[in-house]
């Protein structure tokens, strides 16, 4: 399981965690940060969107989201948040 999660570069109380599964399947999920972001919509305040791997409508798009994963990651290795304070 791949899980990574980035603040919004404008607005920093919101965040975009994307996961995929064991299965395969990716999960995208845009909430509230820093509190991070369950993937369920349980509490309404959040919105969840889920591609199966393992389905026919979208394989590009869940191929296109692992890419995002890489580069969320890559973002966050070379720009962590919060960023460090200046001296």
């Amino acid at each position: 399981m791949d899980d990574c999660a980035r603040p919004s570069d404008f607005d920093t109380d919101l965040m975009l965690r994307i996961q995929e599964r064991g299965d395969g399947d990716v999960v995208v999920a845009i909430g509230p940060a820093p509190r991070g972001i369950a993937l369920e919509s349980a509490d309404g305040v959040q919105a969840v969107c889920e591609f199966s791997v393992s389905g026919t409508l979208s394989p590009r798009t869940t191929r296109a989201l692992r890419a995002v994963i890489a580069a969320m990651k890559a973002d966050a290795a070379e720009r962590p948040w919060p960023p460090a304070p200046v001296p």
